[in-house]
Formats: structure tokens, C-alpha cells, sequence
């Protein structure tokens, strides 16, 4: 999950950039409407003889320099927006990146007490096997010294005979 993560998060970034690219073409394109716009200021300067000439002129290259203007304009909000969204993506990643960490965290904490309640029973266990073992050595030894009584007790009889 955090390898697909992290080539989400790398393509956001590469398409947050051609975003970035394209908005700054876009600001040349309006630095360019604005050079139209001072043309057509020059060209009302043109003689009174051209003037129906000029005025058409002028009108045609408005009419475009506007049309490219709102155009320019609109890619640029929906520049904006698709950008506003994969930031939006990028932190929805980056809080799943953090959730995933978390867990994994709380996961290892898990095992980790576990594996501590599992040694304590372990130890538990070997403390009561060896008090058993003890035990048993205690009973042994009692054991072989009353086998030796009676070893003794029986050579006395026999010797007795």
C-alpha cells in the first residue's frame, strides 16, 4: 500500500507541475491579449480616412483578444481547480499513509505484548517444572536414604541368620 501510495503521490506532483506549466503559457497569452489591446490603441490613432477600415479592424481583433482572454481565463480556473483537487488528493494520501503507520505500529505493540504474556507464562511454567524438580530430587535423595536404611537393615538381618 505505501509503494502505490507513493507513485500516487509522485504523479499528483508531476500534474501539479504541467498544471503550474500551463498556467504560466497561460499568463503569456494574456500578457499577449494585453499587447493586442495597447495595438489597438495605436491603430485608433490611424488617419480619418481609414476610419471604417480601422474600426473593423479593431472590432475583429477585440472580438479575438476577448474570446482568447475568456479562454485563457477558464483554463486557468480549471487549472486551478484540477490543482486544488490533487491537493486535496495529496493530503487524503499523506492522512492513509499516516493511518497505515499507525496501524502497523499498533500492530507490532500487539505482537510485542503478546510475545511478553507468552514469556511470562514460559517462565512460569519452568519455575513450576523446576519446584517439581525439586521436589522430586528431595524425594529421590529420601528415597535412596531409605533404601540405604533398608539395605543396612536387611544386611543386619542377614548377618543375623
Amino acid at each position: 500500500p505505501i509503494r502505490y501510495l507513493y507513485n500516487a503521490v509522485s504523479k499528483v506532483c508531476q500534474e501539479n507541475q504541467a498544471l503550474k506549466t500551463k498556467s504560466q503559457n497561460d499568463d503569456e497569452i494574456i500578457a499577449d491579449l494585453k499587447l493586442e489591446k495597447e495595438k489597438k490603441s495605436s491603430i485608433e490613432n490611424l488617419s480619418a480616412s481609414s476610419e471604417a477600415n480601422r474600426q473593423t479592424f479593431i472590432n475583429a481583433r477585440v472580438e479575438t483578444a476577448e474570446k482568447m482572454l475568456t479562454q485563457a481565463l477558464a483554463r486557468e480556473e480549471s487549472a486551478n481547480t484540477t490543482i486544488k483537487g490533487l491537493n486535496a488528493e495529496l493530503e487524503s494520501m499523506r492522512t492513509t499513509i499516516d493511518v497505515i503507520s499507525k496501524s502497523q505500529k499498533r500492530d507490532f505493540d500487539l505482537r510485542v505484548a503478546e510475545a511478553g504474556a507468552v514469556m511470562q507464562r514460559t517462565q512460569e511454567q519452568v519455575d513450576a517444572l523446576e519446584s517439581e524438580n525439586r521436589g522430586l530430587r528431595r524425594r529421590v535423595t529420601e528415597l535412596e536414604t531409605s533404601n540405604k536404611s533398608l539395605l543396612m537393615t536387611a544386611e543386619r538381618v542377614e548377618g543375623e541368620k
